[in-house]
C-alpha cells in the first residue's frame, strides 16, 4: 500500500527510531513529508532525534508532552538480557503512561510472533492462544497487556497491536533467509530438523508498509493484527528456492517448530499486499526502504 503524504498523520512519534525497523520506518516517514519523532539512546543524527531513557517515565511524558504527536509508534524493546523482561516492562508501562496522559488519539504497539510460540500445526490467528517460549516473547505479551489496559481506560483511545513474524532484508543479516544466501562450503550454516522448522518470513519493506497503513487504522478500542506474509515455509523450502547448494549448509535432527500468519484480519483492515516467498534477492539493499543505510545494531529495536 502507498500511501500520499496528505493522507498520513502530521505528526509521528517512534520508540526505537533508531533501531533497524525504527530507522527504516522514520526513513520512509520523513521522505514523505511526516515530522517523524524518533526517541531513543542512541545518539541524535537528525533535529527531531530525542536522546531519553525510556524507562524514566517522566522524561517520556515529558517528551511526548511536548511533541503533541497524531500518533505514537512503540517499536522499543530489548531483545536480549537477564532484566529483559523487567526493562521492557519499564519501557511498556512509561511509553503507555505518557501515551495516556497527553491523550494521544491512536498509538501502534508493535508485538512480535514470539507471544504465540512454535508449537501450532494450522496458521496462527491473532485469537490463537498465547505460549511464548522465551523471555522476549513473555515481556511482549506482557506489553501487549500494558496497551490494551491503557486503551480500556480510555474509551475514546485507539490501540493497534501488531504481531510482527520473521523480517528479511538487507538490513537483517542474521536472518535465516540472509544466512542461507551468503552461505558457502567455506562457511556452511547448520540447519537444525529442515523439514520440520517452518517459518513466516516477511521482507523488511512489507514490514515497513504494514506499520505505515497502521498509523491510519484508528478504531475506538484496543485490536490486534498480524504482521507477515501468511505463508507457511520451512527451511527446506528455503533451500529449495533460494538454491542452496548441499555444500553450504550441514543438517542436525531436530523436532517441529513451526509459526506462521494468518493474514486474513490484517489484509481487510490494512489492505497491504506483501511478497510472499523469499527469494535471493530479499538480500539485495535495493529493496530496502528508501533512504535506509547499514547501522551497527542497536538494543532498542525488533528482529
Amino acid at each position: 500500500m502507498t500511501a500520499s503524504a496528505g493522507s498520513l498523520p502530521r505528526t509521528v512519534l517512534v520508540t526505537g527510531g533508531r533501531g533497524h525497523i525504527g530507522r527504516l520506518l522514520v526513513d520512509r516517514l520523513r521522505a514523505a513529508g511526516v515530522r517523524a519523532i524518533s526517541l531513543g539512546r542512541s545518539p541524535a543524527v537528525h533535529f527531531d532525534d530525542v536522546v531519553v531513557d525510556l524507562s524514566e517515565a517522566t522524561a517520556v511524558a515529558g517528551v511526548i508532552a511536548d511533541a503533541r504527536p497524531d500518533v505514537v509508534v512503540h517499536l522499543a524493546a530489548m531483545l536480549r538480557g537477564e532484566d529483559l523482561i523487567d526493562r521492557n516492562a519499564l519501557m511498556d508501562r512509561a511509553v503507555a503512561q505518557a501515551v495516556r496522559a497527553a491523550n494521544v488519539p491512536h498509538s501502534v504497539f508493535v508485538s512480535s510472533a514470539a507471544v504465540y510460540g512454535t508449537a501450532h500445526a494450522t496458521a496462527c490467528r491473532e485469537d490463537s492462544v498465547a505460549a511464548p517460549e522465551n523471555p522476549y516473547g513473555v515481556s511482549k505479551l506482557r506489553g501487549e497487556a500494558i496497551f490494551q489496559q491503557m486503551s480500556a481506560d480510555r474509551a475514546e483511545a485507539s490501540v493497534l497491536t501488531l504481531r510482527i513474524f520473521n523480517v528479511v532484508g538487507p538490513d537483517f543479516p542474521g536472518s535465516l533467509v540472509s544466512r542461507l544466501i551468503g552461505a558457502s562450503e567455506a562457511e556452511p550454516v547448520t540447519l537444525v530438523g529442515p523439514d520440520a522448522f517452518v517459518r513466516d518470513y516477511v521482507h523488511q519493506s512489507d514490514v515497513v508498509a504494514l506499520l505505515v497503513a497502521s498509523l491510519t487504522a484508528s478504531h475506538a478500542g484496543y485490536r490486534v493484527l498480524n504482521a507477515g506474509a501468511g505463508v507457511a515455509v520451512s527451511t527446506r523450502d528455503l533451500i529449495q528456492r533460494l538454491a542452496v547448494p548441499s555444500s553450504s549448509y550441514v543438517e542436525r535432527s531436530g523436532g517441529p517448530s513451526v509459526c506462521w500468519a494468518d493474514m486474513t484480519r490484517a489484509d481487510q483492515v490494512l489492505g497491504v499486499t506483501v511478497q510472499r516467498f523469499p527469494t535471493r534477492g530479499w538480500a539485495a539493499p535495493i529493496l530496502a526502504s528508501p533512504g535506509s543505510r547499514s547501522v551497527a545494531p542497536s538494543d532498542e529495536r525488533i528482529g
